[in-house]
């Protein structure tokens, strides 16, 4: 402790010869979680610079900044922001509240969100750029526009397309958009579409989310380059030695939903499933389990919301 005082006082010294570096922004006193090895190291000072962090480390950075804007976090925990992998901007009628979401997801340390598809996309691009350029205070946004989907789906304000140059032309316009990713379901669209529009996205440099048509297995889609497989029911198939036999019937008509879905169940198997999600993994795929929204849909007639402060 001796040596510690001493060599901050000899630091102390220099120091006081030469003027102080200003950072934007000091945080001192702060408690870091090492995501690494779930250590939590304290009294650290973090130097933000802009939209960068500098450096992180003791007392001793105090010696040499000083921010513009300084904040004291003893007794609290600096982490990064939190993502939201799985959102939906919608509802036409709504446009005012979904508007008002995007500050409470910064309030509850949520900084960035992942649109996956949705019936406002002009207005979900137009608060993305917005954002971006700090004109607007919310989450930072990734969209897909609206969704590549089959005639006659069940979801509004989608591109729907049964031919291939329906199809390309659907691209065409997400592209004109400037949209950061495709996102592909299967309610109507056929596997044959499914796929080509998978494959055409991905040469149009956009990366591919997507509910996979049980017409296709997962493992032909993923080397079709599907970058994201949504929801963990679509993933489960992974862990199924009889995919591809339930595929082969689905199609052929030989088996109905409910029967697939039976099958499927009854032959999960940890150790397939294993294996095919590392597969997986190597060639560029990634699942997003939405595993919360999952379960308040299984359990909504118990949940009790009327509590919720974001509610007042």
């Amino acid at each position: 402790m001796l040596i510690r005082a001493f060599y901050l006082f000899l630091l102390g010294l220099i120091s006081s010869c030469s003027p102080k570096s200003s950072v934007d922004l000091l945080i001192k006193n702060a408690s870091i979680i090492s995501l690494g090895s779930g250590e939590i190291i304290q009294d650290q000072v973090i130097l933000i610079q802009g939209d960068r962090i500098l450096t992180t480390g003791g007392d001793t950075l105090l010696i040499q900044y000083e921010g513009i804007m300084e904040i004291n976090a003893e007794g609290k925990f600096v982490l990064p922001g939190l993502w939201d992998n799985h959102v939906h901007f919608g509802g036409a009628e709504y446009i005012d509240e979904n508007e008002q979401l995007l500050p409470l997801f910064l309030a509850f340390g949520v900084t960035s969100v992942r649109d996956a598809a949705g019936d406002i996309p002009l207005e979900v691009l137009k608060w993305r750029d917005e954002i971006a350029i700090g004109n607007r205070t919310g989450p930072r946004i990734f969209t897909s526009g609206p969704k590549i989907e089959g005639i006659n789906s069940i979801w509004p304000g989608d591109l729907e397309v049964g031919s291939e140059e329906e199809l390309d032309r659907a691209l065409d316009s997400l592209v004109k958009l400037k949209v950061d990713f495709v996102k592909i379901t299967d309610n109507a669209l056929s596997a044959e579409l499914f796929l080509s529009a998978t494959q055409k996205a991905i040469k149009r440099g956009l990366p591919v989310s997507g509910h996979v048509h049980t017409g296709i297995t997962l493992d032909e889609i993923s080397l079709a380059g599907l970058s994201t497989i949504e929801h963990q029911g679509y993933a489960l198939r992974a862990a199924t030695s009889e995919e591809t036999r339930i595929r082969n019937e689905r199609v052929a008509g030989k088996m109905t939903a409910e029967e697939a879905n039976l099958l499927q169940f009854q032959t999960l198997s940890d150790s397939v499933a294993e294996v095919n999600f590392r597969k997986f993994a190597k060639q560029g795929t990634g699942i997003v389990p939405t595993l919360l929204i999952s379960r308040n849909i299984a359990y909504l007639d118990a949940l009790d919301f009327s509590t919720e402060t974001i509610l007042n």
